[in-house]
């Protein structure tokens, strides 16, 4: 099943069983910056792949490494896609820079808080967008501390910008 827009592509596989893999980046990022403000554009199309439980509704922790039934989910933001990358207040750069460890999450994360994600008969929630940031994370190795305190932060403040920036 492909849904697509100018923006976004989602791709899901046919249901599958076996052991879950961790998220991957299937492109690279590669990203222009505009200048005069923290607006960046996609130059080419980035695409992560990720595990979906069905039955569940939520996006598999990659941690789990117990067989399950998944599907294999690639969603892609289309070359041209608006990001601001890391939304971190100027104060703590020193420590979460808007250009980090966590851009490559930070892409996907700002799809989802924008557009209403399907899959199947279930739309991606604000909590599915946060802990994909966080697995994204992860998987850039960005240090235990730093991410859980990033992934708090979008907890606590990005209930906002859910609410305000969908289409």
């Amino acid at each position: 099943m492909i849904t697509q827009s100018d923006y976004y592509r989602v791709n899901v596989s046919e249901p599958r069983r076996g052991n879950v893999f961790p998220v991957r980046y299937i492109t690279p990022l590669r990203i222009e910056a505009h200048l005069g403000g923290y607006r960046f554009t996609l130059t080419q199309d980035f695409s992560v792949t990720f595990c979906f439980d069905e039955r569940t509704n939520r996006i598999i922790d990659p941690r789990e490494w117990e067989t399950l039934d998944y599907r294999e989910v690639t969603l892609t933001a289309r070359q041209g896609f608006d990001t601001d990358l890391i939304s971190s207040p100027r104060a703590l750069w020193s420590f979460i820079p808007p250009i980090g460890k966590g851009i490559h999450g930070s892409v996907i994360h700002d799809l989802l808080y924008r557009f209403d994600i399907k899959i199947g008969d279930y739309y991606l929630t604000q909590l599915d967008a946060d802990l994909l940031f966080l697995y994204c994370l992860r998987l850039t190795g960005a240090g235990r501390i730093k991410r859980n305190l990033m992934y708090w932060a979008l907890r606590f403040a990005g209930y906002h910008a859910w609410k305000t920036n969908r289409h």
